[in-house]
């Protein structure tokens, strides 16, 4: 008699026999300081107002490089591949050459952006500067978005990836959330971290607030809609020096 056939669900994601993938998002700020509500990222430039992504308003977007390395015919990086939503709500992706310091459109337009890597290098194996995504209005100076400027995305230099604790859900996915990590490197816990789903003009706080290092298991996963958000944010006292965050979740096609 041959027994029925058993796998593990885990290991049916990782096989990629379940409809669903894992996904990663890992985020930290290096520059943590008396500033209250900002989403988690290498150069903390996400204000609470940044993840409002409306459907309705798409644009093109802009690479730039706060070093000039990052070109065609440098050393650094070379492509960078844009993972973002378009104005359905859809995944959308492409491919951009970098210019260096000198914006880079992108071809489609988008609400929201995702996250960002490193496509192609140069001589040099990694990127030379920081990787900033700005939207098609916004100014920048020596590749760096100025104060009024919104960045949508940022690499710091020598990464593979943009590191930013938020994540927008594509139409027709549902996102399962199974673990949150949140830590800071300090001596006292004086950095908070706390997690938010704003489904559709339906904000609300995910987690409770985490003080110092904190992991959050879930027996059973919180599900995010599709077209919302997930973020992470922290704010600190002036003596905090950097905080981070890692989510892990499982992106399911349909409910």
């Amino acid at each position: 008699m041959a027994f029925p056939k058993y796998i593990d669900y885990k290991v049916a994601l990782a096989r990629g026999e379940a409809g669903a993938t894992i996904t990663s998002i890992h985020a930290y700020c290096n520059t943590m300081s008396a500033t209250t509500d900002l989403i988690l990222g290498p150069k903390n430039l996400y204000a609470m107002t940044t993840p409002a992504a409306n459907t309705a308003n798409s644009q093109y977007m802009r690479l730039t490089s706060s070093q000039a390395a990052d070109a065609t015919a440098g050393t650094g990086m070379v492509q960078c591949y844009l993972e973002g939503i378009d104005e359905d709500g859809a995944n959308l992706a492409e491919a951009v050459l970098m210019s260096g310091q000198t914006p880079k459109t992108t071809t489609n337009k988008y609400v929201a952006v995702n996250r960002i890597w490193a496509y192609t290098c140069g001589s040099g194996g990694i990127s030379a500067g920081d990787i900033y995504v700005t939207g098609n209005a916004d100014s920048t100076t020596a590749g760096v978005p100025d104060g009024t400027s919104t960045s949508y995305a940022c690499m710091a230099a020598g990464d593979g990836k943009s590191s930013d604790a938020r994540y927008f859900v594509p139409a027709s996915y549902t996102a399962y959330v199974y673990n949150v990590v949140t830590g800071q490197n300090h001596s006292t816990d004086n950095t908070i971290t706390r997690g938010y789903i704003k489904e559709p003009n339906k904000p609300k706080q995910l987690l409770a607030e985490a003080v110092g290092d904190k992991s959050f298991k879930f027996d059973v996963p919180i599900k995010i809609p599709e077209k919302s958000y997930f973020w992470i944010d922290a704010y600190a006292d002036a003596s905090a020096t950097s905080a981070d965050a890692i989510v892990q979740l499982v992106l399911h096609t349909g409910d």
